[in-house]
């Protein structure tokens, strides 16, 4: 019982507005019922008495014809009908003058129900009836406790049904705040309750997904902060390691010393630029100057950049690139995507192994795809590498800091387009990008 009565603030709201609403309802109900009662019950008496008076005025009327005055007329029957009914009885003639029933004075015309007696159509007398008690009060009184107690009950139903409807509006709605409070105090298990009806349910799931994502992206961000922490360590305990022996004269300063850790340096900034270029473009904010650009001329600058080193790593580069490919993009953004995967690919890749470069229209959508015949991708790790900073198990030795096709994912979905990784162990990966063409 005191979890049905555990409403919160709203929720008594809630009751207090049923109840103000109910019980003006019904009191108006009531009092216009009652109101239509008393109206009825006054007509049905005074048509009762007044049909009663009527008898005895003809009864009059046949007792006076029949004797033909007042003197030695026979009243004794109107007088013990008007008694049986807690009346009384008057008759006066046609001076007023009373013949039975005693003083007809102001008052007492004022309290009776009164009807002519009449003879062959003309009249002879006037009879009185006054009540001594008033039945016209009586049934209203019945109708007037009859309605009472249907306005309690009626008022007793109202507070229940309020308490239960109301329950069941908030109840969906204290669960959700009751989870949130345990999620914002850390409990990333905690969850709404969705089988609530109608917005109630969609507010608990729309929760629920929130939480979901809130809990993803902090399992994603110490997946990063982990990640990033190791890309950084290994290089600066490099550089430590080599200045510190450099500063204790343990090896030389010659230029293979030097390269090695000006290596690391780079590679450090490397990591850091991946990261900033990453932060800006999954910003909400990131803005895209489009134009419309020919995605095949994008690829053909980005090879004039990569070809010279392609060739020095005595790699094969092979092209299919569709001319008149239209697509609606900005166009240092779609440049540092085909830069990525080409880089991406050329880092994964070794001596003799292919790098294939495809441009083409399918649809509505242009098509640009980055193949390499490198060591491939386990179907474990495809699911995982658009993410920040995933490289796999195989790959933990490679240069790089595995941000540049999150990158790639993130300016690509900004255009509006997807990402699609094939690979095969031993035999290569392909990236492929979808984006609208232009209309």
């Amino acid at each position: 019982m005191r979890e049905w009565l555990r409403l919160g603030p709203l929720g008594w709201r809630f009751v207090a507005a049923f109840l103000i609403v109910g019980l003006a309802s019904i009191g108006g109900l009531l009092i216009a019922t009652a109101l239509e009662l008393d109206h009825r019950d006054a007509l049905a008496a005074t048509a009762q008495r007044q049909g009663m008076i009527d008898r005895l005025a003809r009864e009059t009327g046949a007792e006076f014809a029949r004797t033909g005055d007042w003197q030695d007329i026979d009243l004794s029957r109107p007088v013990a009908v008007a008694e049986s009914n807690d009346a009384h009885f008057v008759a006066v003639d046609a001076s007023d003058t009373v013949v039975i029933g005693g003083p007809v004075g102001s008052d007492f015309r004022d309290r009776a129900v009164s009807a002519p007696v009449l003879v062959d159509g003309r009249r002879v007398g006037q009879v009185y009836v006054v009540f001594y008690s008033d039945e016209a009060v009586t049934a209203p009184q019945l109708g007037a406790s009859w309605f009472l107690a249907a306005g309690t009950i009626a008022a007793l139903a109202a507070i229940v049904t309020a308490i239960i409807v109301t329950r069941l509006l908030t109840r969906p709605l204290m669960d959700l705040s009751d989870a949130a409070a345990s999620f914002a105090d850390g409990d990333r298990e905690a969850r709404a309750a969705t089988e609530a009806p109608g917005e109630l349910g969609q507010l608990g799931r729309a929760f629920n997904e929130m939480a979901d994502q809130v809990t993803s992206s902090e399992q994603a961000r110490r997946r990063v902060s982990a990640d990033i922490a190791h890309e950084l360590r290994t290089p600066l305990t490099v550089l430590q390691a080599g200045l510190e022996e450099l500063r204790d004269g343990l090896v030389p300063a010659d230029p293979s010393t030097l390269s090695a850790l000006h290596d690391q340096a780079v590679r450090l900034g490397r990591v850091v630029n991946d990261l900033s270029e990453l932060a800006h473009a999954e910003s909400p904010s990131l803005l895209l100057s489009r134009e419309r650009l020919d995605l095949a001329d994008l690829a053909s600058d980005a090879l004039l950049v990569w070809r010279p080193r392609i060739d020095d790593a005595e790699m094969t580069l092979e092209t299919s690139l569709q001319m008149g490919t239209m697509v609606s993009v900005d166009a240092d953004r779609m440049s540092q995507v085909v830069t990525n995967l080409i880089s991406n690919a050329v880092r994964y890749s070794s001596v003799g192994d292919r790098i294939t470069v495809t441009v083409r229209g399918e649809g509505d959508h242009a098509v640009l795809s980055v193949a390499d015949t490198g060591p491939g991708i386990s179907a474990d790790d495809i699911p995982h590498v658009l993410a920040r900073s995933y490289r796999g198990a195989d790959q933990q030795t490679t240069p790089g800091s595995g941000i540049g096709l999150a990158v790639v994912s993130a300016l690509v979905q900004a255009h509006g387009g997807d990402v699609h990784i094939t690979s095969q162990v031993g035999e290569g990966t392909t990236v492929t990008v979808r984006v609208p063409r232009a209309r």
